[in-house]
């Protein structure tokens, strides 16, 4: 402790996120990354900056310091994987080279293949695109992609990433028939003649035909460093992927061999943690095994890529964007009904073994059925073996009743939401898919805060931009593109809004020891903005400019 340095930055305001001791003006930072105090002046610090050697640091004598903001749910792979991609999103996406996406509708986005195809010139080079979304852009199907491209390749990712739909030229490519479709045992999740394959479809009988392609190493070494430019961008400092092994059949190791060259290493101003998706791991080795096996992923471990201790993700039911999350009555107004993406038997099942051998349980659960059916799962789960401060986390939550919400609760359950769709599809949700009511209700975060539970939000990245004080906005604003107010009662205020960007998360994550707050023995991460964000109307949250982040102790600005 005798040769311990100091740094002490000094900012025009500290916000710690911690109610005891709210803000700042200056923090002191040790040689190891460490936070050794926070003070109101410099005269504060004094009792540590006698005693140790200490450097005085003004860069930030005119900026907000924050936590360094913990994104709960994001996939690194799957975002590298899309960011190459034309994008034909409803909604504009802010990329460092500019704004992407904006195609409003059906005959837009098909537009769009044909003047990329024809901007292509000749060969047969895949095009890959990413963003539909039936609420905004309609069916469209594999005689809509062959209209207007019958000769190149072309793949379009769904707004979700769960569904995927190619045209014939692409099925020729892949040497992909009916037939294997059939024998696949998926054949439910396919379309064969709209040539859409969703959820387990898509997952399990196309990617691994369509992931050579999309996941080429240059593809994906370039996808991976925009996403880590677009973190650091925008303020983060931890991201968290709740699903590792799912794009590698349950292999994490090849995904971490993926992921190293561009997130690993000392330099790297990001920590990423990975929790395994349970599903691949189970079918390729079998429930027993597969516990074992997830228990030892943490032997692959590195300096910025870890893997959390005990924690598991399952799936529920299908995606709420693309309309197959399973809703209770009256369900889905054209009267459709969503997706199972495990069987609730089997749910019941793989969260038992998991939770008798005290993991936390991550569930993927969609509409208030989904969401239902998981908060049921939890009671007899804690009727059986009672257990406190277990993990229980439903993510996303795009639904769930108020009645499953206080059960949640009740039973001690967490909550790391999406909210962008919100914003995206709102509007068309509310008209075409739920009605105004539930459409209202849906993403409730108010309500997760005021049943007591904790709260994370999230980007999902493919789903939406890793843009937390974007996300923010949303959940304080709940705004559609069109500026109607989608759920006044479930707005969260400025200061919830920002505590689901930081603590809440980094609880979730099980290191608020050490993350999502400015305190003392905490990891010195701070997202760095050029303005107040409790001094801005809610309105400008995402207007808020961000310089860059301090990892560690050390800073990061945006890299021109």
């Amino acid at each position: 402790m005798a040769d311990r340095t100091l740094t002490v930055y000094t900012a025009r305001r500290i916000h710690t996120m911690e109610p005891g001791w709210p803000t700042g003006t200056a923090v002191a930072v040790d040689d190891r990354g460490r936070v050794v105090s926070v003070g109101r002046d410099l005269d504060d610090l004094r009792p540590w900056t006698d005693a140790f050697p200490t450097t005085f640091d003004g860069t930030f004598e005119d900026k907000v310091l924050l936590p360094g903001f913990v994104e709960p749910h994001l996939h690194p792979l799957l975002a590298a994987t899309y960011f190459p991609c034309t994008f034909v999103t409803p909604d504009p996406w802010k990329f460092p080279s500019g704004v992407v996406g904006g195609i409003p509708d059906g005959p837009a986005l098909l537009d769009v293949v044909a003047r990329r195809h024809e901007e292509m010139g000749p060969g047969y080079d895949w095009l890959f695109l990413f963003g539909y979304t039936k609420a905004a852009h309609g069916t469209i199907g594999r005689p809509d992609l062959d209209a207007v491209c019958d000769t190149r390749p072309v793949a379009i990712g769904s707004r979700s990433s769960h569904v995927m739909i190619v045209n014939s030229a692409a099925l020729e490519a892949l040497d992909l028939t009916e037939g294997h479709v059939t024998d696949s045992g998926f054949g439910h999740f396919v379309d064969w003649e709209q040539g859409s394959f969703s959820e387990d479809g898509q997952f399990s009988l196309l990617m691994p035909r369509i992931r050579p392609i999309m996941q080429a190493p240059d593809r994906l070494t370039g996808g991976l460093e925009l996403l880590r430019g677009m973190l650091n961008a925008n303020g983060v400092t931890t991201m968290h992927e709740p699903g590792s092994g799912m794009y590698s059949g349950g292999r994490p190791q090849h995904e971490v061999a993926a992921l190293a060259p561009v997130l690993e290493g000392p330099d790297v101003p990001l920590r990423t943690m990975l929790t395994p998706g349970g599903m691949p791991f189970i079918r390729r080795l079998g429930l027993d095994d597969a516990i074992g096996a997830i228990g030892d992923v943490t032997s692959l471990d590195g300096d910025r890529i870890t893997f959390t201790r005990k924690k598991v993700k399952f799936f529920a039911d299908g995606s709420y964007v693309d309309q197959i999350g399973q809703w209770d009555e009256p369900g889905y107004i054209d009267g459709h009904v969503g997706q199972w993406m495990t069987p609730p038997d089997s749910l019941r099942e793989w969260c038992r073994a998991f939770w008798m051998e005290g993991y936390d349980v991550h569930v993927h659960v969609q509409g208030d059925l989904g969401a239902r059916l998981a908060v049921d799962i939890l009671e007899g789960l804690q009727a059986e073996k009672p257990r406190f401060d277990h993990g229980f986390t439903l993510e996303h939550l795009s639904g769930a009743s108020p009645a499953t919400l206080r059960r949640a609760a009740a039973l001690g359950a967490s909550v790391s939401t999406l909210v962008w769709p919100l914003h995206s599809v709102g509007e068309q949700f509310r008209e075409r898919v739920l009605g105004i009511d539930r459409l209202h209700q849906v993403f409730p975060l108010q309500s997760v805060v005021r049943n007591g539970m904790t709260l994370g939000i999230h980007a999902d990245t493919i789903v939406s931009p890793p843009q937390p004080m974007l996300l923010a906005w949303m959940a304080a604003n709940r705004l559609s593109p069109n500026g109607h107010v989608l759920g006044e009662h479930e707005r969260l205020t400025v200061e919830q809004a920002l505590h689901a960007i930081t603590l809440g998360p980094a609880r979730i994550l099980r290191r608020e020891d050490d993350l999502g707050s400015i305190r003392a023995g905490k990891w010195a991460d701070f997202a760095v903005l050029d303005e107040d964000p409790f001094e801005v109307p809610a309105e400008s949250l995402h207007e808020v400019p961000i310089w860059g982040t301090v990892f560690e102790g050390t800073p990061h600005p945006v890299e021109a």
